[in-house]
């Protein structure tokens, strides 16, 4: 038979990489919600990256514990990776100057 899933999701890797755009997606959005400057502060940033990491714990806890998927480690690593990447590769500046477009400075 067949396999019913995707022929995208069937790439090897993509599954990771999957993870690390949504993690990324997901803080960059929080920096662009956060109050003019407050997201560039390093405790702040950590504060991020922690809840980015617990929330994608939990998640993948309950997937392989109640939804009958596997729980794995590389994917959880992922996400880690793609908050990292959103809260220290894009500079504030970028976040300020979006802010401007939007009217929010």
């Amino acid at each position: 038979m067949p396999s019913t899933r995707s022929w995208f999701l069937q790439i090897p890797g993509i599954d990771k990489g999957i993870h690390f755009s949504f993690y990324f997606a997901l803080i960059s959005a929080v920096r662009l919600a956060a109050p003019y400057r407050q997201s560039y502060r390093p405790s702040r940033r950590w504060m991020l990256l922690i809840f980015a990491a617990a929330y994608g714990g939990v998640i993948e806890w309950l997937q392989g514990s109640y939804f009958g998927q596997r729980c794995e480690i590389w994917d959880e690593a992922a996400n880690v990776a793609g908050a990292a990447a959103a809260l220290w590769l894009i500079p504030q500046s970028w976040f300020d100057r979006t802010a401007q477009w939007f009217g929010r400075k």
